[in-house]
């Protein structure tokens, strides 16, 4: 279900088993969006979400999970620097799901009891230029339901691209029902992500991320820097990763080019 609700624009998915009877899964999601950043005040957010919420994405980290919790950011809903994107939402269980990208098929899943679909672990590759986005899904009585997203990836923005934030508080691995309650450790414990844009002139965008967990019984601290650039026709990102529990780092270098109608 969707609709407004106290001035809110609300989001309910609830999945059960008919001859139990009993209810599986519910997922409550409240919030808005702004495209000009006019929401809460001095923050300026283009969005915030309260309830059940996807976790903030991080370019190495990941994009976590659906987690209860709050999300706010000021950051473009329809642009990125980035070379994924996030793909995450709900869907009916038991039916299968399609990924395409500006016609191509990326991917196909099928849609598990707790009728969550992420597009693998929720990061999806994105090209420089128009990312087109359509979800097909498939229903086991021949029923097909289709929806659309568009991520631009535009050297463009890259230059506007100072201040921006997003910033999620959640509880690992809760939602606001579920029969089966999760059993791994730390369940429950507080997830804290936050990530941070700003323009830097002709280099582009400079990033810094952190994410604090309980990772199977084990606190976790990972933080990471990253800068996005573009040069001649390329679009480049540089990124840095360092997991401050084992003192590990990973280094991840992206280039993007379009050559006609084909993306590399």
């Amino acid at each position: 279900m969707s609709g407004d609700f106290l001035g809110q624009s609300a989001q309910v998915f609830a999945s059960g088993t008919a001859d139990k009877p009993h209810l599986d899964s519910l997922r409550v999601t409240l919030g808005r969006q702004d495209p000009d950043g006019n929401l809460l005040g001095p923050l300026h957010a283009t969005s915030y979400q309260f309830g059940d919420v996807n976790t903030v994405s991080l370019p190495l980290i990941g994009s976590g999970a659906q987690e209860q919790g709050v999300t706010v950011t000021n950051m473009p809903l329809d642009t990125t620097t980035r070379t994924s994107t996030q793909i995450r939402g709900d869907a009916p269980p038991g039916w299968d799901g399609e990924l395409y990208r500006n016609e191509v098929r990326i991917d196909i899943r099928h849609i598990e009891t707790v009728g969550k679909e992420d597009g693998g672990n929720g990061d999806v590759d994105v090209v420089v230029g128009d990312n087109d986005f359509k979800l097909l899904f498939y229903g086991p009585q021949g029923e097909v339901r289709e929806e659309h997203r568009h991520v631009g990836v535009l050297p463009s923005q890259l230059a506007g691209q100072s201040g921006r934030y997003a910033f999620s508080a959640t509880r690992t691995d809760e939602t606001t029902w579920q029969r089966t309650k999760p059993t791994t450790p730390g369940a429950g414990d507080p997830d804290i992500a936050a990530y941070y844009e700003h323009g830097v002139g002709t280099l582009g965008t400079a990033n810094v991320g952190i994410r604090t967990r309980n990772d199977e019984g084990t606190e976790r601290t990972f933080a990471e820097a990253g800068l996005a650039s573009y040069f001649m026709g390329t679009f480049l990102n540089a990124d840095l990763g360092y997991d401050a529990t084992d003192s590990q780092h990973t280094e991840v270098l992206s280039a993007r080019h379009n050559f006609g109608l084909q993306s590399a």
